[in-house]
């Protein structure tokens, strides 16, 4: 039960553009009237305020789930979290944005691709769109390497850099995973050693020849 607990602020970063995207299209959904006979549909000034209030708390939203996973950020790295679940999360939550960055771009290109008013508007947007979303799970990703350098599962000098380029836009994807699987691989090798270390001195070494306990 304590492991959900934990992990929902990391759930709600990780669904938030979906979340958002759900609430608008369901506000949008409400704010409409279907017209008498030929079926289509119509915004119904009376409902109309729905969907300019759902509007208008998207960046409540967005700062309240923002803000508790900076505090829960904070206080799990304080209290010991693993570097390596801190990385994991940072990898799960920037694979999971992906398919919104994509939309984003390729809207962009529309926009572009009308040299309109409307289109330097929709650039406009959707780079804005792009840097809301980048930066929370940036949070992650150096949170993550900071306790890699405490652990000692990854190099100072390294971790310092895999921080920075966790800040890069396309390049932190990869270095996510590159990050969070050196960690992993370390974390292993590392639980393998103190077993190897453990049956060594409780009488067996390996393959089952008697040890002499002087190493723990």
């Amino acid at each position: 039960m304590k492991k959900i607990i934990r992990a929902i602020p990391a759930v709600l970063l990780l669904a938030l553009p979906y979340l958002l995207m759900v609430w608008l299209g369901v506000a949008g959904m409400l704010s409409e009237t279907e017209l008498p006979g030929d079926g289509t549909y119509t915004l119904d000034a009376g409902m109309v305020d729905i969907y300019d209030k759902a509007f208008r708390m998207v960046p409540v939203i967005y700062i309240v789930i923002v803000l508790i996973n900076v505090i829960w950020l904070i206080y799990q790295t304080a209290s010991g979290m693993s570097a390596q679940k801190l990385l994991f999360w940072n990898m799960l939550i920037k694979l999971c944005y992906i398919p919104v960055f994509f939309f984003a771009f390729l809207a962009m290109l529309a926009g572009f691709a009308t040299f309109l008013v409307g289109g330097i508007a929709m650039v406009i947007a959707m780079a804005l769109i792009m840097l809301v979303f980048f930066i929370p799970p940036c949070f992650y990703g150096v949170c993550g390497c900071i306790r890699a350098a405490k652990e000692g599962t990854l190099n100072k000098a390294l971790a310092v850099v895999f921080a920075i380029l966790h800040c890069i836009g396309c390049i932190d994807v990869m270095i996510a995973i590159v990050a969070y699987c050196m960690v992993r691989s370390s974390n292993k090798k590392r639980l393998s050693g103190q077993m190897n270390a453990n049956t060594y001195y409780n009488g067996t070494i390996g393959n089952g020849y008697p040890g002499n306990g002087y190493m723990r």
